[in-house]
């Protein structure tokens, strides 16, 4: 364990949001199962607990076990990019964070001193990039849950089109589905010369769509998807 405790990762450009790590650690497929928190500790999630959209910590009601006695942890989460961020966002002294009892960051750094007490940190970022074999920019442009959420059997697609979006002669890509038992087709494309002649001009590229998205209600959507049938 004393390797992971102080193995520490340096800041990157990093490409990723908040969102994009809370996405992470919501998703059961992507988040890592061998978490270790910064002083050596196991951490099982039982429940992720609830996302929260709103003012407060980032996810309501966790369950987790700690260490080698798996004591239970209940309470908050709160995801930054970086330790720092806790204090620079005011929380230390903010209320509706008292019941923050793990601190879940991208990058690695020393824990604020600010955190509640009993709380733990874990540095998501040191298990992830090792165990999918992928850097984190390699999946900026695919995963595009945290912009328009989980958009089931449409996510290949998309993320693919918004990665073609971005691609260069050379560039190799890695195509997927996983999770819902999906069991599929894997692809892997090489760029060639020819993405220089395509008109990318012809159609909206797919961050410029969501740029500008076209929000509807629960009742249109139940509509488009056939859920409200009209007796005759």
């Amino acid at each position: 364990m004393e390797n992971l405790r102080f193995q520490c990762y340096r800041r990157s450009r990093e490409p990723l949001t908040e969102r994009h790590v809370q996405a992470i650690w919501y998703d059961r497929a992507m988040r890592p199962s061998n978490l270790v928190t910064r002083t050596g500790e196991t951490l099982r999630v039982i429940h992720p607990g609830e996302w929260n959209l709103g003012a407060g910590p980032d996810f309501r009601n966790a369950v987790l076990e700690v260490g080698p006695d798996r004591r239970r942890l209940r309470g908050d989460v709160e995801i930054h990019l970086h330790p720092s961020d806790w204090t620079a966002h005011g929380h230390g002294g903010d209320p509706a964070y008292r019941n923050v009892v793990v601190h879940v960051t991208w990058s690695c750094g020393p824990d604020p001193v600010t955190l509640p007490k009993g709380a733990v940190s874990v540095w998501l970022g040191r298990f992830l990039t090792p165990q999918v074999g992928f850097a984190p920019e390699q999946i900026e442009y695919g995963l595009l849950t945290p912009q328009i959420g989980n958009t089931y059997s449409g996510a290949v697609p998309l993320g693919l089109a918004n990665t073609l979006d971005h691609a260069e002669p050379g560039d190799r890509i890695f195509v997927t589905s996983y999770g819902s038992g999906a069991g599929s087709d894997a692809f892997d494309i090489t760029v060639t010369d020819e993405i220089k002649n395509y008109k990318r001009d012809n159609a909206p590229v797919l961050e410029k769509i969501m740029a500008d998205p076209v929000y509807v209600d629960y009742g249109t959507y139940a509509k488009f998807k056939g859920k409200i049938v009209m007796m005759e």
